[in-house]
């Protein structure tokens, strides 16, 4: 008879240059979708198209939609524990991502102002 092996996956806080890099573009993101929503929004007039974080605007201010994206952000780097070595560098592009388009829209609402 013969033997199956299984490959256990163990949960590590171990990041390769790589990951360290996408997790970094991601907090950058995070940022700078923060930052930028709150000078268009704050000092132009701009109003925020994302009905759910408009909610949490709404009834939390600034500190409300910082703590949803840390909370969004948190997930993704809880979630990276579960999935194969191979595949860790998904959860902080799948952050990145939208984060990086707010960016760019914000920007060029902002500049479209000035």
């Amino acid at each position: 008879m013969a033997s199956r092996t299984q490959r256990t996956h163990r949960p590590t806080l171990d990041v390769s240059p790589r990951e360290a890099r996408l997790w970094a573009v991601a907090f950058a993101a995070l940022l700078g979708d923060l930052v930028l929503t709150y000078y268009g929004i704050a000092h132009i007039g701009l109003q925020e198209g994302n009905p759910i974080a408009a909610s949490v605007l709404a009834g939390h201010g600034y500190a409300g939609l910082a703590a949803v994206k840390l909370v969004a952000f948190g997930v993704g780097v809880a979630g990276r524990q579960i999935v194969p070595p191979a595949y860790r560098w998904v959860a902080p592009c799948c952050l990145a991502v939208p984060w990086l388009l707010a960016v760019a829209v914000n920007a060029v609402l902002i500049a479209g102002t000035m």
